[in-house]
């Protein structure tokens, strides 16, 4: 498999003001090998509830 590793950016800290590099970590782990019978997917994911708090945050600086 050629994509072996899986990475996830994970929020470190709620971000006050503009969020900062620091406040986000790049987590990687290893892809288990497939079983019989189990797939792999690929899930990218967007958290719209974070992106309106941020909004919020910038409109009212």
């Amino acid at each position: 498999m050629s994509d072996s590793i899986n990475q996830q950016i994970l929020l470190k800290s709620y971000p006050t003001g503009e969020p900062k590099e620091s406040d986000f970590a790049l987590v990687e782990t290893a892809i288990p090998e497939l079983g019989e019978s189990e797939i792999l997917t690929r899930t990218i994911y967007s958290n719209s509830h974070f992106e309106k708090k941020s909004e919020k945050i910038l409109l009212f600086k």
